[in-house]
């Protein structure tokens, strides 16, 4: 669950055979469906990192939407960020989210597949 008190940085536990990775983490919502995401930025290695973003959930299992979230100035809209870009499959008019360099899906609040009508 996502904690109002957690502010820039979360801990990540890792297995037993590594050491616990900070990881930086960004908070969006797509402005069209209202679903909000989460970006984690992890360092590994000398120079590299990981990139995950994923849609956030509330306890229920429903997708979180900024409609329902409690902090509302804590979230960033995807259009904001400089390597958002928004492609759509012609030939199934799915909508999918490119955000450094990712190839995301994006949602509609239910759960199914975002499509641009």
């Amino acid at each position: 669950m996502y904690n109002n008190n957690v502010k820039g940085e979360i801990n990540i536990i890792a297995d037993g055979n590594k050491p616990n990775v900070f990881c930086r983490y960004s908070l969006f919502y797509d402005e069209d469906t209202s679903v909000v995401y989460i970006k984690l930025v992890m360092p590994y290695g000398f120079a590299g990192k990981w990139v995950i973003v994923s849609p956030m959930y509330e306890p229920d299992g429903t997708m979180k939407s900024i409609n329902n979230a409690s902090l509302l100035n804590t979230y960033t809209k995807l259009q904001d960020d400089d390597h958002a870009e928004f492609i759509v499959d012609s030939l199934t008019g799915l909508e999918y989210l490119k955000l450094e360099g990712y190839v995301l899906n994006r949602y509609n609040l239910d759960g199914s597949l975002k499509v641009r009508s």
